[in-house]
């Protein structure tokens, strides 16, 4: 038999038992859910924009192969390969600096088909960068040209609150520089 006084104590430990792992269960369920949101929010954070070039999408391709982006990005100051003469291939690595703050970015191509599309990626604090680039061959032989960016990661989404404005401009403006240049006939055909 269980003294009075020792009632109250054994409740206090199992009580005790049961807060803690309590505890453990919701912070796995405030964990989960936090999750959760982060990929339905990097789902959903992904900004695009496309215009239609009036010349092949070889011609669209020549001017990304080149890897002078600056011309026709208006945030890059400077860019330069990592390892000079790679080009537009999968792992190729390049260095971006950005004409706002001056910050360095080392980003990685992957997901290259000649032609037709490339995905470069560029780590952050706490998230990454990834920049989809589209070329569709129409009919009439234009080019649809889509560009996306989304911020991935843990803070991706508080990246997206914070530049929503200023990529999706920066999209419009650069995708339509992008589209001029390529256009332009003066562009020659940049060797692999």
């Amino acid at each position: 038999m269980i003294a009075g006084s020792q009632i109250p104590y054994r409740l206090a430990i199992v009580g005790r038992f049961f807060l803690t792992q309590l505890g453990i269960i919701r912070l796995f369920i405030v964990v989960f859910v936090l999750l959760i949101f982060s990929v339905v929010i990097t789902c959903f954070n992904m900004r695009s924009v496309s215009v239609i070039a009036n010349c092949g999408a070889d011609k669209v391709w020549n001017v990304y192969q080149q890897l002078k982006w600056n011309e026709w990005d208006h945030d890059i100051l400077k860019m330069s390969e990592l390892e000079e003469g790679k080009g537009l291939v999968d792992g190729a690595q390049v260095t971006i600096e950005m004409k706002k703050d001056g910050k360095v970015h080392c980003a990685t191509v992957k997901d290259v088909c000649n032609n037709k599309c490339f995905t470069y990626t560029a780590p952050l604090p706490g998230s990454t960068l990834e920049a989809i680039h589209t070329l569709e061959a129409l009919d009439d032989g234009t080019t649809r040209i889509t560009h996306s960016f989304a911020f991935t990661g843990v803070v991706g989404c508080l990246y997206q609150c914070l530049t929503r404005n200023y990529v999706q401009n920066g999209l419009e403006t650069n995708t339509a520089a992008l589209k001029t240049l390529a256009e332009d006939s003066s562009i020659t055909k940049v060797v692999p």
